[in-house]
């Protein structure tokens, strides 16, 4: 994969804002952590919507302004699975979300990351691109993240909701690691 990246052109590797939007995003993932480790909800919630929100720029800028790039291909699911795992480790850790949601989540990144390596490897750079549903599913872990923040923040919030919302975040994960799974195997060479 090294190699790979080197024999890529030049401006496919050049810095643009959406790509910086994304660096900006992963450096913030530590604090946000931290954030959620101290009890600080509000601080979380805005280092969340900031996540959030660089993210939806960054791809949408690249689109716009016609600057997407391979480094920006690469490192904008590298913040996804970054932001998710951190953030869910010290939401379990806190006790915001269970375990088994936690390990729910790392296991569909892992695979995911393995995945996507070997269909690198394969395919010599082709890549799987992010569908509606993984992108639904993102959105759902970051309103659970959100629900979860908010609740503890201002400890009004109804609980009998975070279990189905759990239930359909956990669904949603599932299902787009099967639909990727199922559009690497579909694809053909």
């Amino acid at each position: 994969m090294i190699q790979w990246f080197r024999e890529i052109l030049p401006h496919q590797k050049r810095i643009t804002l959406p790509t910086l939007l994304t660096l900006v995003r992963i450096v913030s993932i530590p604090f946000l952590a931290v954030a959620i480790l101290q009890s600080r909800w509000a601080m979380a919630l805005l280092l969340l919507f900031f996540a959030a929100v660089t993210d939806v720029l960054d791809g949408w800028l690249a689109r716009l302004w016609r600057e997407q790039t391979v480094l920006g291909a690469l490192l904008d699911p590298v913040a996804d699975k970054l932001l998710t795992i951190t953030s869910f480790a010290a939401s379990s850790y806190m006790g915001l979300v269970p375990v088994w949601f936690f390990g729910v989540s790392c296991i569909k990144e892992v695979l995911l990351t393995l995945s996507a390596s070997g269909w690198y490897a394969v395919r010599g750079g082709s890549a799987i691109h992010a569908n509606w549903l993984g992108k639904i599913a993102m959105v759902g872990q970051v309103v659970l993240l959100s629900w979860c923040l908010l609740g503890s923040w201002l400890q009004v919030l109804p609980t009998c909701i975070e279990l189905p919302l759990l239930m359909m975040v956990a669904s949603l994960m599932v299902a787009s690691l099967v639909w990727y799974g199922y559009q690497a195997i579909a694809r053909k060479t």
